[in-house]
C-alpha cells in the first residue's frame, strides 16, 4: 500500500519528518524500518537521530538508484509511468490528481498476490463514488453539483486505473526481458557510468566528460540488482551501485578504450564528494585564462585530476572563485593581468 504526498524538492529534514508524521505515522504508527535513497535529508544528523530514538531502522538504497527491494522498485516504476501519462494528458493539474492515482494503485489487484493492497492492509475493498451511486439508483441529490463532483472523481479514478494496468503490463514484459540480463560475479571487471558524477560546474554530464570510468573489479554481489565495487581510496563514493550503472569491461580493450562518441574512459579518475553527497571531479590545475573581447567575461581552462587533456574545459570565473578560490588566487599571482584597455586604447596599440 502506498501514500503519494506532494512536496517541494527543497524541503528540509525537519519538514520531511513532519510530513511523515502527519501522513504516515498517524495512520500506521511508527514503522520498524524506512527504505529511502541516500538524499542528504535522509543522511542528515536530524533524520538519523530522530529515528534512532524511535527505534526505526533506516535502510538506504544503493548508489544512484532507488532499488533496495523489489517492492519499492515496482512501485516507483508504476508511479513514474502513471505520472508521465497524467502530465501529458492534463499538463498543469497532475498534482490535484495524485489522490486518485494513489487510490487506483491501492485498489488494483497485484499479480504477485492476487489481491489489492487495500485488501491486504485493510481487509476490504473501499467503495468508490460510482459504487455509491449504484447502490442508490433512484437517488436524486438536491444539488446537481454533488453528482457532478462524484462523477468527476470517478472519471479521474477510472483513468488512473487504466494507467495502472498499462504500467503493470509493460513491467511484466520488461521482467521477461530481464531474465537474460548479465550476471556479475566477484572478480569481474566493470566500467562505471559517470552520469551521477557531477563536474565542478554542477552539471551531471558535459560533452567533454567520459561516459564511463574504470575498469573496477567486482568485490561482491549484494543482490540481483546491486554489486559492490573495489574502488580506489581517493574515490570517495559509495561502493555499492546498481547494475544499471555499470557495463562489462572487455579485457581485450585497450587501457583507455574509446566510446561511441570518441571519448575515452579514464582508469583512475580523481573523484571527490561534497557535503551534500554529490560526487565531482577535482581540479588539478588552471592552465590558462581567457577574456572575451566584447563582454570582458573571464573564463579559465582547467584540468581535472586523472582526466586526459581532451577533457579540459573552460569554466567561468565566478564558479571557480566560489569553488576553488585558492587555485584562482595562485594563478592570478603567477599570471597578473595587464591594465584594462577600452576600444580606443586597443586601437591605438594596434596602430603602433
Amino acid at each position: 500500500m502506498i501514500r503519494v504526498i506532494p512536496c517541494r524538492s527543497d524541503i528540509t529534514a525537519k519538514y520531511l519528518a513532519e510530513v511523515a508524521y502527519d501522513w504516515i505515522f498517524t495512520m500506521f504508527g511508527t514503522p520498524d524500518s524506512i527504505v529511502s535513497d541516500r538524499d542528504s535529508k535522509f543522511t542528515s544528523i536530524f533524520w538519523q537521530t530522530l529515528h534512532a530514538l524511535s527505534g526505526t531502522d533506516l535502510d538506504m538504497s544503493t548508489a544512484y538508484h532507488p532499488q533496495t527491494d523489489g517492492q519499492t522498485e515496482r512501485a516507483n516504476r508504476t508511479l513514474e509511468e502513471m505520472l508521465r501519462h497524467y502530465v501529458d494528458a492534463t499538463q498543469d493539474n497532475w498534482c490535484d490528481l495524485l489522490s486518485s492515482m494513489e487510490f487506483a494503485y491501492n485498489s488494483a489487484v497485484q499479480a504477485s498476490t492476487g489481491y489489492s493492497p487495500f485488501k491486504l492492509v485493510l481487509g476490504y475493498e473501499p467503495r468508490t463514488p460510482l459504487s455509491l451511486l449504484a447502490e442508490r439508483p433512484n437517488w436524486e441529490p438536491a444539488n446537481r453539483a454533488v453528482t457532478d463532483f462524484m462523477i468527476s472523481r470517478e472519471t479521474a479514478l477510472a483513468l488512473a486505473k487504466v494507467h495502472v494496468r498499462a504500467a503493470q503490463q509493460r513491467q511484466a514484459r520488461h521482467a521477461d526481458k530481464r531474465k537474460s540480463e548479465i550476471k556479475y560475479k566477484p572478480g569481474d571487471k566493470v566500467l562505471l557510468s559517470t552520469a551521477n558524477l557531477k563536474l565542478l560546474t554542477g552539471t551531471s554530464r558535459t560533452k567533454f566528460q567520459a561516459r564511463y570510468v574504470g575498469p573496477f573489479p567486482v568485490e561482491s554481489v549484494v543482490s540481483r540488482n546491486a554489486i559492490k565495487l573495489k574502488l580506489p581510496s581517493h574515490m570517495r563514493i559509495h561502493p555499492v551501485v546498481n547494475v544499471s550503472q555499470v557495463r562489462p569491461y572487455n579485457s581485450g580493450e585497450t587501457k583507455f578504450p574509446r566510446t561511441r562518441d570518441g571519448l575515452r574512459e579514464t582508469e583512475d579518475p580523481q573523484v571527490m564528494v561534497n557535503e551534500a553527497g554529490d560526487a565531482y571531479y577535482e581540479v588539478e590545475a588552471i592552465l590558462r585564462r581567457q577574456i572575451t573581447p566584447i563582454t570582458r567575461k573571464v573564463t579559465y581552462l582547467v584540468k581535472f585530476k586523472g582526466c586526459d587533456a581532451h577533457e579540459n574545459i573552460f569554466i567561468d570565473e565566478a564558479t571557480l572563485k566560489r569553488e576553488i578560490p585558492e587555485l584562482v588566487a595562485a594563478y592570478e599571482k603567477e599570471h597578473p593581468r595587464g591594465p584594462a584597455r577600452g576600444p580606443r586604447q586597443r586601437a591605438q596599440q594596434a596602430k603602433r
